[in-house]
């Protein structure tokens, strides 16, 4: 009789743990939630720099033939690259197909960027 009393006391305190755990867990996890949320929502925000061109006297429609070639060479020679390098070859392939083209590149809008000489 002792064993099984010692028994369902057991289970009855494994039960009691069990649901006031997973109380605590519902109630903690929309908590952090909504403490954490500035910080995921802050990164999901963040845009980054563009490339910055002095493109002349090039029309819009000159000017964006010219990117979607460079872009369409870029992605063809990094297809194949290894995720943590394809983007820094591809800007790097991307900006020598532009000033290729004869558009002088200035640099990116969170640089100072060059004044181009008159």
């Amino acid at each position: 009789m002792r064993v099984l009393s010692w028994r369902s006391l057991s289970l009855k305190t494994s039960l009691e743990a069990f649901f006031v755990s997973t109380w605590l867990d519902i109630v903690r996890f929309p908590l952090f939630l909504f403490l954490s949320s500035p910080l995921i929502l802050s990164a999901c925000a963040y845009k980054p720099p563009s490339l910055v061109f002095e493109t002349g006297n090039l029309s819009d429609s000159e000017w964006s033939r010219a990117q979607d070639e460079c872009d369409y060479e870029a992605e063809k020679a990094t297809g194949s690259a290894p995720i943590n390098v394809a983007h820094s070859r591809w800007q790097r392939l991307y900006i020598q197909c532009i000033e290729l083209k004869g558009i002088k590149y200035l640099g990116t809008t969170d640089q100072q960027l060059a004044k181009p000489k008159s």
